[in-house]
């Protein structure tokens, strides 16, 4: 077909959050940008907020953006002096991207441009939830690799592993 959809909507205040009962108290204008062309097989979605605040989390500034172009999905999100309850977390930058029927995830968390944790796996749904294939962990400057015998799982009820090995120069844990 050739249907297409686009959409651009600012919100300055979070009161349609109150009114369908999310637990959103503030934030700056969120803007969020997004099309779809079915034709070409894309779409994108852009976001972006400042100062929010809602369960439990405050902000000082939301960037996300996903980007679909046939069966290969890209996503990165990057959130700055980002605080759960009293707990400092610093800067979160999350990358995505397809592979087949893989995602490969990257998560950092840094402060002042310093990465305390850098975590590179894989996911892969499947219908009881999804497969998480752990592939490096960097940690304060300190390096991790991984091994298993089966990868873990991820479903609504938790986390398993099952025979994880966590090793580097100095240490080897197994779970």
């Amino acid at each position: 077909g050739t249907r297409t959809l686009s959409i651009d909507l600012q919100l300055t205040s979070p009161g349609i959050f109150h009114v369908l009962g999310i637990d959103i108290t503030d934030f700056d204008t969120l803007f969020v940008s997004g099309a779809i062309d079915e034709q070409k097989q894309t779409a994108g979605l852009i976001a972006s907020t400042g100062h929010f605040k809602g369960y439990g989390i405050s902000l000082d500034s939301f960037y996300t953006q996903a980007a679909a172009n046939g069966g290969v999905v890209n996503g990165s999100m990057d959130a700055e002096n980002v605080f759960y309850a009293t707990t400092d977390i610093g800067h979160i930058d999350v990358d995505l991207q397809t592979n087949q029927d893989t995602v490969k995830a990257n998560l950092v968390l840094s402060r002042d441009t310093a990465a305390y944790l850098d975590f590179h796996t894989r996911l892969l749904p499947i219908p009881e939830g999804m497969q998480i294939y752990p592939d490096a962990l960097e940690v304060s400057g300190m390096k991790y690799q991984f091994g298993w015998n089966e990868p873990g799982f991820i479903s609504d009820s938790g986390v398993v592993f099952v025979q994880l090995l966590i090793t580097n120069d100095q240490m080897q844990i197994s779970i």
